[in-house]
C-alpha cells in the first residue's frame, strides 16, 4: 500500500504512522461507523482525530496515567471493539467466565462480523472509508473535535459523563465525542503533517539538492568558459 503517510505531532513529540496504521484505521472507522447513513464520513474523521489526540503522550496520561501505547495500532485495537482482539470469540471479554460472555456484545452475529472484519485486507474495505483514512494521514484535514479523546455511542456516553466530573460533550455525530476535564484545558493539540514527497523525499533535503546541483552546473559552466577563454 504505497501512500503517503503524515507524522503526528503535539509540541516536542512525534509519530510517524505506518501502513499497518492505516490498515486498522481503516477497519476501525469501518467497524464504528454506520453504512448507508448520510454523515458516514464526518463520523469517521471525528473518530480518527479523537484517536489522534488519545495516542499523544498527553492523552495517554489523561486516560491511562502513563504512557502506554507505542503504535497507533496498538491503541486504536485496545480501544475500538470491532477491532480489538479480546473481544473475538477466543478472546478475554467473549470467551466462557469474560464479562460479556452470553450477553448481546458478544452474540454469534457480532463476533463473526468482527472476525471477519479483522481480517478484511485493505483493498476490500469500504472504498469511502478509504479515502477518508488517506486524507486524515496526509495531513489532508483538521481535527472536527478539538478535545475530545473519548468517543462512544449516546448511551455509553450518558455513563460516561455521569462517572467522569468535568467531561464535556464536543459533538454529535452519529458517535458522541467527549473531552475530559484534562483534554478541555490542553493548550495545544496534535497536528498531523506530511514531510515527505511521493518520492520519499524530504522537503528540506530535495531544496538542498537543487540548491547543490546548481551550484555544480554554475561551476562547471564557469570552468567550461575559462577554458574556452585560453
Amino acid at each position: 500500500m504505497a501512500v503517503k503517510r503524515g507524522i503526528i505531532r503535539m509540541g516536542s513529540w512525534s509519530y510517524r504512522l505506518t501502513e499497518r496504521d492505516l490498515l486498522w484505521a481503516a477497519r476501525m472507522v469501518q467497524g464504528e461507523t454506520l453504512p448507508g447513513r448520510a454523515g458516514r464520513r464526518d463520523d469517521a474523521l471525528a473518530v480518527l482525530w479523537t484517536m489522534t489526540s488519545l495516542f499523544s503522550p498527553d492523552g495517554q496520561r489523561a486516560k491511562y496515567g502513563r504512557w502506554r501505547f507505542d503504535s497507533f495500532t496498538d491503541l486504536i485495537r485496545a480501544y475500538s471493539q470491532p477491532i480489538n482482539p479480546r473481544w473475538l470469540a477466543g478472546g478475554q471479554f467473549c470467551r466462557p467466565g469474560g464479562r460479556g460472555h452470553g450477553r448481546d456484545e458478544c452474540s454469534p452475529a457480532r463476533l463473526a462480523a468482527r472476525e471477519r472484519l479483522q481480517r478484511t485486507p485493505w483493498p476490500e474495505l469500504d472504498a469511502e472509508l478509504r479515502e477518508v483514512v488517506l486524507r486524515w494521514a496526509a495531513g489532508h484535514t483538521t481535527n472536527p473535535v478539538p478535545t475530545a479523546i473519548e468517543f462512544a455511542a449516546p448511551f455509553v456516553v450518558r455513563s460516561f459523563l455521569a462517572r467522569h466530573p468535568g467531561a464535556q460533550l464536543v459533538a454529535t455525530i452519529h458517535n458522541q465525542f467527549v473531552a475530559t476535564a484534562d483534554s478541555a484545558r490542553w493548550p495545544a493539540l496534535p497536528s498531523i503533517e506530511l514531510e515527505e514527497t511521493a518520492a520519499g523525499v524530504h522537503p528540506a533535503g530535495a531544496a538542498l539538492f537543487a540548491a547543490a546541483l546548481g551550484g555544480l552546473l554554475g561551476w562547471g559552466i564557469a570552468r567550461r568558459r575559462r577554458r574556452d577563454r585560453r
